[in-house]
């Protein structure tokens, strides 16, 4: 099992949300307003929810999380974990070149 699937939803939902993404991207850094900038990101984070939550599924269950094999899981953690952890680091490069 696995691979990519055109006729799923999500595959085809999953297109247009990277499709407005990108248009959102490149909007947002086309202007300095930004408050429009915000409320493009608000309008994207509403537009993955509505058109994720009418996608049908076919091959997706409903709880793949916790359906999912414990090594999976703790994969899952630490992955973000190690994301986080970059993500903070970055945070205090970023900082540290400021000042």
């Amino acid at each position: 099992m696995g691979g990519i699937n055109p006729g799923e939803p999500r595959f085809a939902a999953t297109i247009i949300i990277s499709l407005i993404s990108v248009g959102v991207y490149f909007i947002s850094t086309s202007i300095d307003d930004h408050k429009i900038i915000s409320l493009l990101g608000i309008g994207l984070a509403m537009s993955v929810w509505a058109i994720m939550g009418s996608a049908g599924k076919i091959l997706h269950p409903d709880n793949p999380f916790g359906a999912s094999e414990p090594s999976i899981r703790i994969f899952f953690f630490l992955i973000t974990m190690v994301f986080l952890a970059a993500s903070v680091l970055t945070v205090r490069w970023l900082k540290k070149l400021e000042g």
